[in-house]
């Protein structure tokens, strides 16, 4: 669907891609879907404990709008200038049951021949709601790192156990 035809919205004013680094270090992109909804990743590197992880994998599994739906390697629209070559990308997208999605709704109307009636209760989710759900996905992928000198729970130690 051409953008020309998704009508009067905020996604008027939004960039379709916005790629920056959180203070925690994480690459962190945005990137519109076909059908103009904002999607939201984070990037993590080899040394990560997610890195090998499919998305549905991660437990405990992120807070994140909607929850993760994508994992996979850099590629596509879906790259980072100053990420690591070898970074996956976990993210989430906006284009759910209550989300609008302005092409998706376009498509409606021309198939209908007038408005599809999804629009009123659905929400746009623009470019400051998906940024900050990034900077949140962010934290939480560096609170999944753990920390430099913690001791190991007993029942992890091989050979002992809590008594």
């Amino acid at each position: 669907m051409p953008r020309g035809a998704w009508g009067v919205g905020p996604w008027n004013q939004e960039p379709d891609r916005v790629e920056w680094i959180s203070p925690e270090g994480y690459p962190l992109l945005i990137c519109r879907s076909y059908g103009g909804a904002l999607c939201g990743y984070v990037g993590v590197s080899p040394e990560h404990p997610w890195h090998e992880k499919y998305h549905d994998d991660i437990d405990p599994s992120p807070d994140c709008h909607g929850g993760l739906t994508y994992s996979g390697a850099s590629g596509g629209r879906i790259k980072h200038e100053s990420a690591h070559p070898e970074v996956r990308w976990f993210g989430f997208d906006c284009s759910h049951h209550d989300d609008f999605s302005p092409a998706s709704e376009a498509l409606l109307r021309i198939l209908w021949i007038g408005a599809s009636g999804l629009a009123s209760s659905q929400v746009y989710r623009d470019l400051d709601y998906v940024a900050h759900c990034c900077f949140e996905l962010a934290t939480q992928a560096a609170a999944a790192v753990p920390k430099v000198g913690t001791l190991p729970l007993f029942d992890e130690l091989p050979g002992l156990a809590h008594k």
